[in-house]
């Protein structure tokens, strides 16, 4: 955080914050999104990251900057997300020092995510013990064709029991993959999308690396469930993505500022909803 003294601000009508350089502080993640669309993704891009991975770490960080942690002292101050905890009078409230504030947030959070990548043996790329080792091993233990023993059975139900208490949602796709024969085959008969059914490979590896260790899996963001809650989040997301790239190339200053307001509604919809999910 910068050390110097702030730099002086005021509050406009509408209760916006402006630096002494003119620039407007967004008052909450809805409306930083609208005004400032391709922030994270170029931030995404010009940071290490494979690109089959970038549209992922760039919702990660997006859902970063939409919430705070519950034990939060800014939640408890009344804020619901990261763009709310700006605070002028640490950081002052001109334009680069708030974007130095934003790349803070996104740099500690995009580094911790890469370090814990890289700190395990079964994500990092290159090494022997690798995802492949992990699918032979289960496809091993669940193979239809293969009579188990005694032992093995009782590994198997130790996993299942495993999944069960901490992603029951997977059981289904876990069952599905041991009695087809590829994972095309199984994504087709569980009809999940290539990108929902990736994630949920990805979360069974990380189970079965936990399973094998004897430790509590991390908590994962919770994107197997598409109840009516989260498919109302998604339309609105999806809108307020949609009516924001209109704004940016309408020519029009009056239905620019109204496209922008129907875009930050959209989205401070999406941002309640999303916060609500368990």
């Amino acid at each position: 955080m910068p050390t110097e003294r702030s730099d002086p601000f005021t509050i406009s009508e509408d209760g916006h914050i402006v630096g002494h350089d003119g620039f407007v502080i967004p008052k909450d993640f809805a409306e930083f999104y609208a005004w400032f669309p391709q922030y994270v993704r170029n931030f995404v891009r010009w940071n290490p990251a494979p690109f089959a991975d970038r549209e992922d770490r760039e919702q990660q960080l997006l859902m970063h900057l939409m919430t705070l942690p519950e034990d939060s002292k800014f939640r408890q101050a009344g804020c619901r997300d990261r763009i709310e905890a700006f605070r002028p009078d640490a950081c002052g409230a001109s334009e680069k020092r708030f974007f130095w504030y934003i790349d803070h947030c996104l740099r500690n959070h995009y580094y911790s995510q890469w370090r814990r990548v890289a700190a395990n043996p079964v994500r990092r790329p290159g090494e022997p013990f690798d995802e492949r080792y992990v699918y032979s091993q289960v496809s091993r233990w669940f193979s239809a064709s293969r009579i188990p023993s005694a032992e093995q059975t009782a590994i198997v139900a130790e996993f299942l029991t495993f999944v069960e208490e901490h992603n029951p949602e997977l059981i289904p796709v876990l069952n599905t993959i041991s009695q087809t024969e590829t994972f095309i085959d199984a994504q087709r008969t569980l009809g999940m999308t290539e990108k929902l059914f990736q994630r949920a490979r990805n979360r069974l590896v990380v189970l079965y690396e936990h399973f094998e260790l004897g430790e509590v899996p991390p908590r994962q963001r919770k994107v197997y469930l598409m109840g009516v809650r989260c498919k109302r989040a998604q339309h609105c997301w999806n809108q307020g993505r949609k009516l924001t790239r209109k704004a940016e190339a309408a020519r029009n200053t009056e239905k620019r500022v109204r496209l922008l307001n129907q875009a930050i509604a959209y989205l401070q919809e999406a941002s309640a909803l999303y916060r609500a999910m368990p």
